[in-house]
C-alpha cells in the first residue's frame, strides 16, 4: 500500500495513515523501515504518533464494541491483500471518528453520575522480545521493555503506574500531580524526570537519567524514603536497600535495541541477552559466570554473544537444542 499524497504539513492525517498502516496485518520489514524514517524525520511526526497509540491504548471500550467486533469477523472473512487494505481502512476510519470524540471530551477523567472524577486505568504487555513505546494520557512517555506489565491509572489528583513485570523507561510530563511508579519494593514519586524501573531477579532497581525522584518502601516499614537525582541508582532487595552510581546512556541503552556491557560478569551479560530471546543460553559452570566480557551486543542475538566468547575462549558449547545453549568451561 502506497501512502497517499497528503496535504503539506498535514502531520496528522500521515500519522493516522502509518497507525493504520502498521496495525494492517503486513508486517514487512520494509514497512516498518520506512515508518522509522519517517518518525525520525521530524519530532512532531514522534509526537503525532505516540498521540495515536495512546488514543487506541486507552480506548478499549470502543474496540470492544459489539459493532466494531463485527466489522473485525466480517474482515477476517476475506483473504490476502484486500484484507490488509479492508483492515487498514477500518482502522483508519476508526480513528478519525475517535479522534473526533478525543477532541471533543479532550484528556479530562472521566465522571461518575455524581461528577466527581473517577480513574482512567490502562494495561501495556509486550511479548519476549518485542519494545515497545507508549504515550500516556497525561503526556508521559513510556518505553516498556521485552516481556513486561505496566498498568496506568490516572485521576484528578494522581498519576499511579504498578509496574507488574520487566522494566520500563519513563520520561514524566511536568505538573503538579504526582507520577508514582510501584514496584515490588519500591514507590518512585517524580513530577518531572527520567528514570528507569527495573524488577530484575529479585530486586527493584530505580537507576536515574535526568531530574529526581523519591522512593520510599512499598509496604511502609522502611524508615525513611530516599531522594535520588540523576546519575544515582537504588537498590532494593531482601538483603536491603544499596544506593549507587550509574550510567546514565547505558540506563536506557536497552531502549534502542542495543545492549551494552563494560567488563561486566557473563552472568550478567546471559541473563539480561535471554531477556529477549525464547531461546536461552545457560551456564553450566560457576567459573563461566564469573568471566568478564565487554560488548555490544542486538538485543535477542544470542547467536552472536555465543561465538564471542568462544572466540575468546572464555566458554564452550556442551550441549545445544531448540531450546538454548549450554556454556561450560573451555
Amino acid at each position: 500500500m502506497t501512502a497517499p499524497d497528503f496535504p503539506p504539513g498535514d502531520i496528522d492525517a500521515q500519522a493516522a495513515w502509518w497507525f493504520a498502516r502498521t496495525r494492517s496485518g503486513d508486517g514487512a520489514a520494509a514497512n516498518r523501515v520506512t515508518f522509522d524514517a519517517w518518525l525520525d524525520t521530524s519530532p512532531a511526526h514522534v509526537a503525532a504518533s505516540d498521540r495515536y497509540s495512546s488514543l487506541w491504548s486507552a480506548l478499549g471500550d470502543v474496540r470492544d464494541d459489539p459493532r466494531v467486533l463485527e466489522l473485525r469477523d466480517n474482515l477476517r472473512r476475506s483473504s490476502g491483500r484486500s484484507f490488509q487494505y479492508a483492515a487498514a481502512a477500518a482502522i483508519l476510519t476508526a480513528i478519525v471518528s475517535l479522534s473526533l470524540w478525543w477532541s471533543h471530551v479532550g484528556h479530562r477523567p472521566a465522571k461518575s453520575p455524581s461528577g466527581v472524577d473517577r480513574p482512567i486505568a490502562t494495561r501495556f504487555e509486550t511479548g519476549v522480545g518485542q519494545v515497545s513505546r507508549l504515550a500516556l494520557a497525561d503526556g508521559s512517555t513510556v518505553i516498556l521493555d521485552t516481556d513486561s506489565v505496566l498498568k496506568a491509572e490516572f485521576d484528578g489528583a494522581s498519576r499511579r503506574i504498578s509496574l507488574q513485570r520487566g522494566r520500563a523507561f519513563f520520561h514524566v510530563a511536568h505538573e503538579k500531580r504526582p507520577f508514582t511508579v510501584t514496584g515490588r519494593r519500591l514507590a518512585v514519586t517524580a513530577t518531572g524526570t527520567r528514570f528507569v524501573v527495573d524488577l530484575d531477579n529479585a530486586a527493584d532497581v530505580v537507576s536515574m537519567v535526568e531530574g529526581s525522584v523519591v522512593a520510599a518502601a512499598v509496604d511502609g516499614r522502611r524508615g525513611q524514603p530516599v531522594a535520588l537525582k540523576a546519575g544515582r541508582s537504588l537498590t532494593a532487595n531482601n538483603r536491603g536497600w544499596q544506593v549507587g552510581t550509574v550510567d546514565a546512556e547505558h540506563a536506557g541503552g536497552w531502549t534502542t535495541g542495543e545492549l551494552t556491557f563494560r567488563n561486566a560478569p557473563l552472568a550478567d551479560v546471559v541473563r539480561e541477552t535471554n531477556r529477549y530471546s525464547q531461546r536461552k543460553i545457560l551456564l553450566g559452570d560457576p567459573a563461566v559466570a564469573r568471566a568478564r566480557l565487554s560488548a555490544v551486543l542486538k538485543a535477542g542475538d544470542i547467536d552472536t554473544l555465543v561465538a564471542a566468547v568462544q572466540d575468546l575462549g572464555i566458554a564452550r558449547i556442551s550441549s545445544r537444542d531448540v531450546n538454548g545453549i549450554t556454556l561450560a568451561h573451555p
